[in-house]
């Protein structure tokens, strides 16, 4: 017997290293799960982490970083290290609770549009358009000064304009799928629309899913430290957005060091977790839609 021979040939089944080699997750995404998990267990550990009260202020306004103020104080004495690590319950909640809930509006949108068609696909997708030609920044900050400066508030606000691009692309997802064989044998075995919509349609848009999740909690951290940079927040909870106005608004910050230390981790944290949704976005949806890896 040749060594020829114990080649596998080209038409050959995959064995069982390639096929779960297919079902690996890529490493950016586990990078990105990596540093959302980081930034997790620091938002949980909050209380246990922080070293002082980052509410209270015990210190000399602006010391330089040191072993008790590993990041020094801010302008009136609080701990900025503290302040970063009790911001992230900030950053974290928001990134959680306004993706689910975008998600969950365009999830029913989308369905709805694309199964249904006709009159309500066209109602449906041209109030999408309507959302969409409408500024939503500057409304966002006309709606939040108005409404008040709460989490909820600002949570709402967030997911008011956010789901017009996911939910036509989810519905353009269900227009490529409902036409697929299995789910017209589906529907002729006598499936109601309710049954083919969660065993088929569903499991399909699990890659649209997985990249406007990610998509939006990055989109929903950056404008939740935008809004709270121009002061349209939550006065009464830490935040990264909150201590970058505070740093950048103190007089004469550029002058000096006390930038370095004050300015540049947080600035960085949220870089960071932004980066980590883009890196859980595009490795998730890759792992879910094989075709996209070639």
């Amino acid at each position: 017997m040749t060594p020829e021979s114990h080649k596998p040939s080209p038409t050959s089944p995959p064995t069982k290293q390639t096929q779960t080699a297919k079902n690996v997750i890529p490493p950016i995404a586990r990078l990105g799960i990596g540093l959302w998990l980081f930034f997790l267990l620091v938002a949980l550990g909050a209380d246990y982490l922080a070293p002082h009260d980052p509410y209270l202020a015990k210190a000399r306004p602006l010391l330089p970083p040191s072993g008790e103020h590993w990041l020094g104080t801010n302008d009136v004495g609080q701990d900025i290290f503290s302040e970063i690590i009790v911001g992230a319950r900030m950053s974290l909640l928001v990134a959680t609770v306004t993706p689910s809930i975008v998600v969950t509006i365009a999830l029913l949108v989308g369905i709805t549009a694309g199964y249904a068609g006709g009159s309500i696909d066209i109602l449906l997708m041209r109030m999408v358009d309507v959302m969409l030609a409408i500024p939503s920044l500057p409304l966002m900050i006309l709606i939040a000064a108005y409404s008040g400066s709460g989490t909820l508030q600002l949570i709402a606000i967030l997911s008011l304009f956010a789901w017009e691009i996911p939910s036509r692309l989810i519905r353009n997802e269900v227009l490529s799928v409902r036409n697929l064989m299995y789910v017209q044998a589906a529907h002729a075995l006598g499936c109601t629309p309710l049954q083919v919509i969660w065993r088929h349609i569903i499991p399909a848009l699990l890659p649209v899913l997985i990249t406007s999740f990610a998509s939006q909690a990055s989109r929903a951290v950056f404008l939740e430290a935008s809004l709270a940079f121009i002061g349209i927040g939550d006065p009464t909870s830490k935040s990264w957005g909150a201590m970058m106005r505070a740093a950048t608004g103190f007089r004469g910050i550029w002058y000096g060091i006390n930038w370095v230390w004050w300015v540049l981790p947080t600035a960085a944290c949220i870089s960071l977790l932004v980066l980590a949704f883009s890196f859980i976005g595009q490795g998730l949806e890759r792992w879910a839609n094989p075709r996209l890896s070639k």
